[in-house]
């Protein structure tokens, strides 16, 4: 089943330094058949998240199947992903060893613990990615609730206990101080 974000297809995809360059790119050749440069799922990362787990191909299919992202790069032990721009995870092989510092414990019970990642939601609901994630039997730690700070949104784990809590604005005409406020009166 494709889910929303499996193709990139608009202009606000690209780069904001792509979109505003003036200077012609590098034509495509036989030996580079795409210009990297023009490609919109390669540029710098102002941040991204790295996250060790037990089975890297059984959570890049969790990840696309359920949470809904997209591969943008194949890279041999570890997948890099995109739910949207800017919203990158590169998951890794969990190393034992990188964790021996950490009261013993294994990586495989160290995953997700007080953490979890957030992200808006685009060309998709909360309501939709929900759905995905229940006709995959995937765990639910919240349903879609809204929340006092005008949002509604649904809390997933994933197969290593990662926290994904996606979201979306419930009154996108409220302001800020108008939220501000609720939240201080309540």
């Amino acid at each position: 089943m494709p889910t929303p974000n499996d193709e990139s297809t608009d202009e606000e995809s690209r780069p904001i330094d792509e979109q505003s360059r003036t200077t012609e790119s590098k034509p495509p050749t036989e030996s580079n058949p795409t210009d990297e440069t023009n490609d919109p799922d390669i540029y710098p990362m102002p941040m991204f998240v790295t996250l060790e787990v037990t089975d890297v191909d059984g959570s890049t299919g969790w990840y696309r199947e359920v949470a809904g992202f997209r591969e943008v790069a194949p890279l041999p032990g570890v997948s890099h992903l995109r739910y949207r721009k800017y919203a990158d995870v590169m998951l890794v092989p969990a190393d034992e060893s990188n964790n021996r510092g950490q009261g013993e414990q294994a990586a495989s019970e160290l995953g997700g613990s007080g953490m979890s990642l957030t992200f808006n939601v685009e060309n998709e609901t909360v309501d939709d990615v929900f759905e995905r994630a229940q006709s995959h039997d995937t765990t639910v730690v919240s349903a879609p609730a809204e929340t006092p700070w005008n949002t509604r949104q649904v809390t997933l784990a994933d197969p290593d206990g990662y926290r994904l809590v996606f979201t979306e604005p419930v009154d996108i005409d409220l302001d800020f101080d108008t939220v501000r406020d609720g939240l201080d009166s309540g």
